[in-house]
């Protein structure tokens, strides 16, 4: 349940430890808020 007061986001990073779906599912259902994608040092095939 989310509580109506919290201020703080939640943000993480999707990297190579993060990448795989399960590990993303668990995230959203801890609470993540925001996703951040770094796209520096990523080839054009992992993009996609």
């Amino acid at each position: 349940m989310e509580n109506p007061y919290r201020k703080t986001k939640i943000i993480f990073t999707v990297g190579p430890a993060t990448q795989d779906e399960a590990t993303l599912e668990r995230l959203i259902q801890a609470g993540v808020d925001i996703c951040r994608i770094n796209m520096a040092h990523a080839d054009h095939a992992w993009t996609r």
